[in-house]
């Protein structure tokens, strides 16, 4: 209903939101109700102020670390709300860099890259804030249940954005958010120059490398993918039948893999001051991540046999 909405709608608020967003397809219906109209009016702001969308970046991770470092006061429910709120802006405002690089025309390799570095450093910022607070009661014990939790985290957030391109690169037609392998980047990238061009490109590489060692689909049925799409005779029947197939599979992913689901688990276990539920309850995320993947195996080997 609401993608129909955002879709058909000739609004010029509605007609914007859509052009400001990366794929509907892939969008999360909280996103579409809530962080993407928001974060448009916010990339209004930013387009009059003349901000760039990596100044919108480096705002929203103020408000994110912010946000981890008054998570460390548990006890007081009022800070622990202005945790939450500062947590919401900073998921908003990440919203909104991109929103307005695509409508700036400034979207960029290193613009994906710092966004992702950018996200890393919030949780990172949580995680600490909120163990640190439960340091006295559980001892170091806490500390190495928050490197599994964000250790499981990071696996589940670079495997889902591995799915969205993955979705994006097919069904939006997108060449950009196509996922590469180690090779493909460092040909393309060629030597950076300069020691912050080096240390993203690193970064970069490094992220692509985990993703494709967790991720269950093959470079057989990656190649077998991209010819189905790219000739025109079978370009529309698979089209088709992708998205059939994998559609459901994409929201069993960003229901486990999300940033939507992390961040509001850490709000509901902080408000209770037991931020340590959300670590257990994100180990065991795993789980269903590890079915999703084998069942994703599963659907591509059948995939590519009955096309």
């Amino acid at each position: 209903m609401i993608k129909k909405l955002i879709l058909t709608s000739n609004h010029p608020f509605i007609k914007e939101l859509r052009t400001s967003i990366k794929n509907i397809e892939i969008e999360e219906r909280f996103d579409l109700v809530f962080s993407r109209p928001l974060g448009l009016l916010f990339t209004r702001m930013a387009i009059w102020l003349k901000l760039t969308p990596l100044f919108v970046s480096i705002v929203s991770m103020i408000f994110g670390v912010l946000a981890g470092i008054l998570f460390y006061w548990q006890d007081h429910l009022f800070i622990v709300l202005m945790a939450c709120l500062f947590l919401i802006i900073a998921g908003v405002l990440d919203s909104t860099d991109g929103q307005l690089a695509r409508l700036t025309n400034q979207s960029s390799k290193i613009g994906m890259i710092v966004d992702g570095a950018i996200d890393n450093v919030v949780f990172m910022a949580v995680y600490v804030g909120a163990c640190i607070y439960l340091l006295p009661q559980y001892g170091l014990i806490i500390l190495i249940l928050g490197i599994i939790s964000g250790a499981c985290h990071s696996i589940q957030s670079l495997m889902y954005d591995y799915q969205k391109n993955e979705f994006s690169f097919y069904i939006g037609n997108k060449t950009q958010y196509r996922n590469p392998t180690v090779d493909e980047v460092k040909k393309t990238a060629g030597t950076p120059k300069g020691f912050w061009a080096k240390c993203l490109n690193w970064v970069y590489i490094d992220y692509v490398r985990k993703q494709n060692f967790f991720n269950t689909r093959t470079p057989i049925v990656k190649e077998k993918f991209e010819q189905f799409a790219q000739n025109p005779k079978t370009r529309s029947l698979f089209l088709e039948k992708f998205k059939t197939a994998y559609t459901p599979l994409l929201s069993g992913w960003a229901l486990f893999g999300g940033t939507n689901t992390h961040r509001t688990l850490i709000m509901i276990c902080c408000c209770l001051k037991h931020f340590e539920y959300y670590l257990m309850i994100n180990i065991l995320m795993i789980i269903p991540i590890i079915m999703i993947s084998i069942k994703q195996k599963h659907i591509d080997a059948q995939f590519v046999k009955n096309f």
